[in-house]
């Protein structure tokens, strides 16, 4: 299908040494071009994914859209992060709920791990990460909200999740509720069991 509306332009992620990259000073690729983004790279992928749902608000034809944010993947230091957001982590949250565990066999050396001061550091970090990118998808669905009730989408009485297929997929393994460990240990994913239990449930009651 050919895209409607302003052009998106392809940006590419490119991986390093620190987890799955930089937030702030991403090297990214625009049309060919490397460059250091130096805004919070979850807000621009996000930008992306709202300009591409711009230009398919009065599209004829279903779309679809892929959006792959790094969050909450390393590096997860204030100094990539949003400030106001780490600083009410690490001053305010005790993260109790958190289990304490020594580092595991498995992990390899380049994971992250730390006790006392750099562990809320490192906490902090990585639930900053899951906030700031529950945050930038509820503008996503907000965003899909507004074509309902606008353009070739207009269906009358109509909710999103009726309209729409909607899921949050997820890499499997590291979950901060579940492990103190860095890695991909575990089969099991809160995010993959509630997004896919949502397709399934929504496609077999509409068939």
């Amino acid at each position: 299908m050919r895209p409607t509306g302003k052009k998106v332009n392809v940006v590419l992620i490119l991986s390093d040494d620190q987890g799955a990259g930089l937030y702030c000073g991403a090297p990214l690729i625009n049309e060919g071009r490397i460059y250091h983004e130096p805004r919070y790279v979850t807000e621009v992928i996000t930008e992306n994914a709202l300009i591409f749902l711009k230009g398919q608000a009065n599209a004829e034809r279903p779309f679809y859209l892929s959006i792959h944010y790094t969050a909450p993947h390393s590096p997860w230091d204030r100094a990539n992060h949003p400030p106001e957001l780490y600083d009410r982590y690490f001053q305010g949250c005790p993260f109790g709920s958190i289990p304490v565990e020594p580092m595991h066999s498995w992990q390899i050396n380049t994971a992250h791990y730390g006790e006392g001061e750099r562990r809320r550091e490192l906490l902090s970090g990585y639930f900053t990460a899951v906030t700031a990118m529950d945050s930038v998808v509820g503008r996503i669905l907000k965003a899909l909200e507004i074509m309902l009730l606008v353009g070739k989408y207009r269906l009358s009485g109509t909710h999103i999740h009726d309209a729409n297929v909607v899921a949050a997929l997820s890499a499997h393994g590291l979950s901060k509720l579940v492990t103190e460990n860095q890695g991909d240990f575990s089969l099991f994913s809160e995010v993959e069991t509630v997004g896919l239990s949502d397709i399934y449930k929504r496609i077999t009651s509409s068939s």
